[in-house]
């Protein structure tokens, strides 16, 4: 009698490992996923941008139409959406499919369609953005344009608040621009590439994007 009852404790407690090792085997196959957010452009010329924001996460230049997709991704259970920043010079834009929350298991959702077609009344405006890479953790930098002024904390692509007009004369040309450093970060020195020039009444172009290098 001692005997069985010796077995069946130590099988009772060897099923009780065995539930415990597959409960927690479930839990590691059920962690959490993050998926990209992509989509399309259509109607959309060469040389003419459309940007994009991702709520407050990311903004995203998409020039001549085409295919996107965001760099930073979305949790499963966490919500996207993708607005417009502003309208293209001379475009109405149109997003559909735009915004919901990402399911478990995914790694991509590609429903995003931006369409877009020529305006009735159309005006010579375009956005200027910095593109900033290698700033470092915790860090800041503030840029100048005009009287316009953009702090930036970290890498990626940001917008002056301000639409220019191509007619405005502005550092001597008309559709100039002149993005400076105001404030460089603690302990780093950023550099610009291609932070002055102009936009004419003649080109396609609504968007300058000036690249920022910090070291």
């Amino acid at each position: 009698m001692r005997n069985n009852l010796l077995f069946l404790t130590v099988l009772t407690a060897a099923l009780a490992a065995c539930g415990g090792s597959s409960t927690n085997a479930g839990a590691d196959t059920a962690a959490p996923t993050e998926a990209a957010i992509s989509g399309a452009v259509s109607g959309m010329p060469t040389g003419v941008t459309v940007l994009l924001k991702n709520g407050d996460v990311e903004t995203l230049a998409v020039t001549g139409g085409g295919v996107f997709t965001f760099n930073k991704k979305v949790a499963a259970g966490l919500a996207y959406n993708v607005t417009l920043v502003t309208q293209p010079s001379g475009y109405n834009c149109n997003v559909l499919s735009g915004s919901g929350t990402v399911p478990q298991g995914v790694t991509s959702v590609p429903t995003v369609v931006v369409t877009c077609q020529p305006a009735a009344l159309a005006f010579a405006n375009f956005n200027v953005g910095v593109t900033v890479s290698g700033l470092a953790s915790g860090q800041s930098v503030t840029f100048a344009n005009g009287a316009s002024v953009l702090t930036v904390t970290d890498n990626g692509l940001y917008l002056f608040a301000d639409n220019y007009a191509k007619q405005a004369v502005y550092a001597g040309r008309a559709g100039g621009y002149e993005v400076t450093v105001k404030t460089n970060p603690i302990g780093q020195t950023c550099t610009l590439t291609g932070g002055s020039g102009a936009l004419s009444f003649g080109d396609f172009a609504n968007f300058v994007n000036v690249q920022v290098s910090c070291k």
